[in-house]
């Protein structure tokens, strides 16, 4: 049964779920600025599409100094919540949930295709 967007119940459940032990998982592990420092970065990552560069503009994304966001760099990896590849901060988790938008997203364009017989110009 879905909840009136195509999404089951039983996925959003899931997700909430998911959502709110990662966020009690940071609390126990961050202090409230790191924590708030972390929930930009992730907004930033989503803004972005993906993977960020590991760079200044990072630390600024933050609102950190650098040598404060490389210590919370430094926990944030430690944790397993980022990795660094090629240069760029990588979370794993953000990429998984961009990737189902991006499905849902591609499912629905293609419905509404198939029901109103694709896109019209006013």
């Amino acid at each position: 049964m879905t909840a009136g967007n195509g999404v089951s119940r039983g996925a959003r459940s899931r997700y909430i779920r998911h959502f709110v032990e990662r966020r009690s998982y940071l609390l126990q592990r961050l202090t409230p600025d790191e924590f708030f420092a972390h929930a930009r970065i992730e907004l930033r990552y989503v803004e972005n599409g993906g993977p960020l560069p590991d760079d200044d503009a990072l630390a600024r994304a933050a609102g950190m100094r650098m040598a404060t966001w490389a210590r919370l760099r430094g926990k944030l990896l430690a944790l397993g919540l980022l990795r660094v590849e090629a240069g760029l901060l990588i979370d794993d988790d953000q990429d998984r949930s961009l990737a189902t938008q991006e499905r849902s997203s591609q499912r629905g364009r293609a419905g509404a295709a198939a029901k109103w017989g694709g896109l019209r110009s006013v």
